[in-house]
């Protein structure tokens, strides 16, 4: 599966992933976990400010 990572905004920017040849749970899946990382990342941010 071939995939890529851009950045729109400075290093401390979120994901975006997208995967189209991956099969619908798979990519689900893997939306879910990203999303949860990102949460988890911002909450972790927020209680060190």
């Amino acid at each position: 599966m071939k995939h890529g990572y851009m950045s729109l905004q400075p290093p401390s920017s979120s994901m975006m992933v997208c995967c189209s040849s991956a099969t619908p749970n798979l990519a689900q899946t893997l939306r879910e976990v990203i999303k949860e990382q990102i949460i988890s990342e911002q909450q972790a941010k927020g209680r060190s400010n």
